[in-house]
Parts: structure tokens; sequence; C-alpha cells
């Protein structure tokens, strides 16, 4: 029969174990909850002191088992970092949103700095209008509504991945609310101003320097009238656009040139 370790010792009628990694003085429990073997450290070094603090850790864990409470925590750094490496993952597998990268930004910017230190199954409503107050003296003035929807959705992968991995329970995902800014509407451009732009376009590119400039200006001009006439959106969408955007469709007896964007049909 094999001999015992001496850095070994069963507890709790044998149902969890102290014992020591190499490199470091401490004691450390191993039990099962949830029917997961878990592991944690007790930070003690004297051998009754651990098994004291293992009894507790060990009956604690299973307490939590029984009120359907997650068995270990996290700080919400943590979780936040495997949130933001879930995104960049999607990302580089060009299966990701464009929004993840305002999400990593939010991440990183605000939601980290405030509540990193804190543990993901103890953010509550009250901290995060404490967060809020943080958000408004960091940025020196009430943040946008839409600036608020992104901390939001970005706040709400990490909480996703939280109980994903059983760090909490979906009762414990405090409130989140959007009291910001609502941003008005910008002007839709009128006729006289549309017709101002479209006579000075030609000119301009005709006085562009021979050569380089010439040729940026004209892709310039044909960018500026596309988007006037068909209402599609700098950024994601003009930048999707491709040869095989573009095509002819009928409609009634009379045929279109028309750009589909994202299953959006412009004429």
């Amino acid at each position: 029969m094999p001999q015992k370790c001496d850095d070994t010792v069963h507890i709790l009628e044998g149902k969890a174990t102290l014992f020591k990694r190499p490199l470091t003085p401490h004691w450390h429990v191993r039990y099962k909850a949830n029917g997961k073997w878990e592991r944690t450290t007790t930070k003690c070094e004297e051998l009754g002191e651990a098994k004291s603090k293992a009894v507790d850790i060990v009956t604690n864990a299973w307490f939590r088992e029984r009120n359907d409470l997650p068995i270990v925590s996290k700080r919400f750094s943590a979780v936040a970092k495997l949130a933001i490496r879930r995104m960049e993952e999607a990302q580089k597998a060009n299966q990701g949103k464009a929004t993840y990268k305002t999400y990593i930004q939010a991440l990183k910017g605000h939601l980290i700095p405030f509540l990193g230190n804190h543990n993901i199954d103890r953010i509550t409503n009250a901290l995060m209008a404490d967060f809020a107050k943080w958000r408004i003296e960091q940025m020196k003035r009430v943040p946008s509504a839409s600036v608020i929807n992104n901390h939001n959705s970005a706040l709400n992968r990490v909480f996703d991945e939280a109980l994903e991995h059983g760090y909490i329970t979906k009762f414990q995902v405090p409130m989140i609310r959007n009291d910001g800014i609502k941003t008005e509407k910008r002007p839709s451009i009128t006729i006289e101003e549309y017709t101002t732009l479209h006579r000075a376009l030609g000119p301009w590119v005709a006085d562009g320097r021979k050569g380089n400039e010439t040729k940026l200006r004209q892709v310039l001009r044909d960018y500026i009238l596309i988007l006037a006439h068909t209402g599609i959106r700098p950024g994601t969408e003009a930048m999707n656009l491709k040869w095989h955007s573009v095509g002819h469709f009928t409609k009634k007896g009379v045929q279109y040139l028309g750009i589909n964007v994202n299953g959006i049909r412009s004429k």
C-alpha cells in the first residue's frame, strides 16, 4: 500500500484534502462541490490553522451549493479579461461585431478601472450608482445615452461570461440603467445645400493637382454623391460596399440600378 505523502492531510471524513504545492509554504485545500473539484489556498502555513480555515472554506462552499449560489467568486477584472479575449478572438476569426472594439474600449477605459477589484458577485445597484457618478467626474460631463448604451452592452458581456462560468447566478446581475442625455437627430440636408455641394464638387476636382490628388478627389466626389443619393451611412456600411453589391433590379416594369448593403436596398 502506498505511503501517504507528509504534505497531504485528509479532513471532514476524507471529503476534503489539505495539500502543499511546490514553491509555496501555504496549505491548499481540495474539495468537491457542484460535481466539480475545486482547489484554493488557505493562506496558512501552520497545519492546525490551515485545517480550521479549510473547514470554513469547504462548509461555506457546500452551503452555497445547497442554496444555488456560485461556489467560486472572481474579481470583475478577471472576468472582464475573459470577455475581452472572447471578443478579440471573434474579431480575428472575422466573426465579431463592429461594436466589439467600442465595448473593449469601454471596459478598459472605464469599467475595469472602477469595478476591477470588486468581486463579480458583489456588483450591486448601489455600486453601479457610484460608478455612474465617477464616470461623470472622469468625463467631465454627463455622457450621452449612446455612450451609456455601449458601456451597458460591454458590462452585459462580462455578466454573460460570469454566468457561463458559474461565477454568479442570474439573480445577482444588477439592474443596468441608462440616464444619459438623448442626442438630437442631425437635421437632413436640404435640396439647396445638396445643389450647392453638387455644383462645387466638379470644380473642386478640376482644381486638384495632376496625378494622385486629382484621382483621390474624383473618388471622394463619387463617394459623397453615392452617400447622398442612397442614404448609405458613412463608416461600416459604406466600407462594406463591394462590386457585387451593385446590380440591376426591376420594379413595376422599370429597371433600376441598386446597391445592397447588409440586406437593405438603396436606389
